[in-house]
């Protein structure tokens, strides 16, 4: 976000669809964190909890492009997601917002395409299950009596932009 806005200041949005996703509010956590440090310029607003609703999610992006003039950029690590591409796409014409969201979906796919959004980080999903369940096979096929070994399975998520969908 910080590089792709390409300036020093403004407002940054972020939507989660509830705080008691961990997934949501750690990446959240991770974004606060990495903006603080790499661009102080860059004030990020409280954050919107849009349910998983997209009409909230809606309401709440037309309601920010009211507010801030200077809107250099939006996060949504979680849900809600149509309901802003609608409102940057109704009402954020001629404005240049840096929007990063989750999860490639058809509407995301189609905005990414059409510019209204920059990035999509998109996780892994069925990487994730098939290592997950290749994992408790595993487990499974320890001998009884043997202590478990933790293991860790990194899978690195998938960057989409306009160039590589």
């Amino acid at each position: 976000m910080s590089r792709l806005t390409r300036r020093d200041t403004g407002t940054v949005g972020v939507f989660v669809g509830t705080p008691r996703y961990l997934g949501q509010e750690s990446c959240e956590i991770s974004f606060r964190s990495y903006l603080r440090e790499h661009a102080p310029g860059l004030r990020v607003l409280d954050t919107q909890i849009n349910l998983e609703d997209k009409q909230l999610a809606y309401e709440a992006t037309l309601a920010m492009l009211a507010r801030h003039d200077d809107l250099a950029g939006l996060y949504i690590p979680g849900g809600g997601v149509g309901g802003v591409i609608r409102a940057l796409r109704e009402e954020a014409a001629g404005r240049r917002i840096v929007t990063v969201c989750s999860d490639l979906m058809p509407d995301r796919h189609d905005a990414l395409v059409d510019g209204v959004i920059d990035l999509v980080i998109d996780t892994p999903l069925q990487r994730i299950a098939e290592t997950a369940t290749q994992a408790m096979l595993r487990a499974l096929q320890d001998l009884p009596g043997e202590a478990a070994q933790a293991s860790q399975y990194p899978l690195p998520a998938q960057l989409y932009t306009l160039e590589n969908v």
